[in-house]
């Protein structure tokens, strides 16, 4: 790779040095546009915070811009109007299925590992995932405006896992010879760091 060829999109907020919870993914939705995942950088209040980009879900253009149709366009500032999702905690990767345009994100609760959705093959529209408020399915706590539960959550608490590390959608294009059998096709495989693989 060519070193000047770089072209900066964006830049993301500063992190600190507790060096935990600063990943996320990258994936087109069925939009066009490029989603963005972001740790809270183990500072929870930083998932609820508007003036920053972490713990957060973010949607810019191909070329770094920020789309007028993001749901704070104009009531969020400069970089921060990318942000369409808030309350994210670790996210580690971002799957999205070709044939839907449905998002999943697989985030890394404190006690619960959770698989949360957004339609990037809809107007984009706000989310709050809950963090720090919430974690795992909702229960009595005060749920946040624009708040959304889990797709699917389970509980590293009790042994059934330790990370929700990343997953994809088995939607082949072109099945081959060796192709999973027809009823795998539009499900999501995921991975969990303690060692195993599921389907939903």
């Amino acid at each position: 790779a060519d070193a000047n060829s770089e072209v900066v999109l964006l830049e993301l907020t500063n992190l600190s040095k507790i060096g935990w919870h600063n990943g996320g993914g990258l994936n087109f939705g069925k939009d066009g546009k490029l989603y963005i995942s972001t740790g809270e950088n183990s500072t929870a209040p930083n998932a609820q915070d508007d003036t920053n980009l972490l713990g957060k879900l973010l949607r810019i253009n191909k070329d770094g811009s920020i789309p007028n149709d993001n749901p704070h366009f104009h009531e969020f500032k400069d970089h921060n109007r990318a942000i369409v999702a808030l309350g994210l905690r670790n996210p580690f990767s971002i799957a999205v299925q070709r044939t839907t345009g449905l998002l999943y994100l697989s985030e890394v609760g404190a006690n619960y590992e959770q698989i949360e959705g957004y339609d990037t093959s809809a107007a984009p529209a706000f989310a709050n995932y809950g963090w720090p408020g919430i974690d795992g399915p909702p229960r009595n706590q005060t749920r946040p405006e624009g708040y959304r539960a889990p797709v699917y959550a389970y509980d590293h608490g009790r042994g059934e896992g330790t990370a929700l590390c990343s997953g994809d959608f088995y939607n082949p294009a072109k099945p081959g010879a060796d192709a999973f059998p027809a009823e795998y096709t539009g499900r999501f495989f995921f991975s969990d760091y303690k060692g195993w693989i599921k389907a939903i």
